[in-house]
């Protein structure tokens, strides 16, 4: 850190006219040289001048160096705090982001961790090679065989329903044709009676 300080940052200062910040939202008193420390000597190390934040600052971070630097460098636990959760971040998306590879690699499917392969829908095997014969597939046959003899036999009750009824009314014309013609002979022979005896009378 003391290389990078005074080997490298100390040697990106810039004076007054280089400056493209505008200092005179503080005051119209407020200029460059007000924020410009040429004494500054940043904390290199990790040391503490509280014990009792110190004590704080190891239960907060253990091991993160981040962490306790923060702490120690402005007395804040808080700030501690907020590092550590982004280090445990920054962890967690490097190893999501970790490349992966499967050997041999995924021929129908997705390499999701080394030597693990998620395969499509239709294949199976260690690296997705090998079609998947649906149970599906083979038993469509069967129920096309099936479909036909139902429906021939769905369709002969039907007809046979039909017939039935059918014939039931042609019974029920019948019957009522064979009622109905006594009756006209009768009325027939009644009126040609009434004709004879009229025919008589006179």
């Amino acid at each position: 850190l003391s290389t990078i300080h005074w080997g490298f940052g100390i040697t990106w200062i810039i004076n007054a006219t280089e400056s493209l910040f505008d200092y005179s939202f503080n005051g119209p008193a407020v200029t460059w040289e007000d924020f410009y420390d040429p004494d500054f000597s940043p904390m290199l190390d990790i040391t503490f001048s509280d014990p009792a934040i110190e004590k704080q600052a190891r239960e907060i971070c253990k091991d993160d160096p981040f962490c306790l630097y923060d702490i120690a460098a402005t007395g804040d636990v808080v700030v501690g705090q907020s590092t550590a959760v982004g280090s445990e971040n920054l962890e967690i998306i490097t190893d999501l982001l970790k490349p992966v590879f499967c050997d041999p690699p995924c021929v129908n499917g997705v390499c999701v961790s080394d030597e693990t392969c998620v395969c499509g829908e239709e294949f199976e095997g260690f690296d997705c090679s090998k079609p998947i014969t649906s149970q599906r597939d083979d038993d469509e046959p069967n129920r096309e065989n099936e479909v036909g003899p139902i429906v021939g036999a769905t369709l002969g009750s039907v007809l046979l329903l039909i017939m039935l009824v059918l014939f039931a009314f042609l019974g029920l014309a019948i019957v009522r044709r064979a009622q109905e013609k006594p009756k006209e002979k009768k009325d027939i022979s009644y009126h040609h009676g009434d004709i004879l005896a009229n025919e008589a009378a006179m």
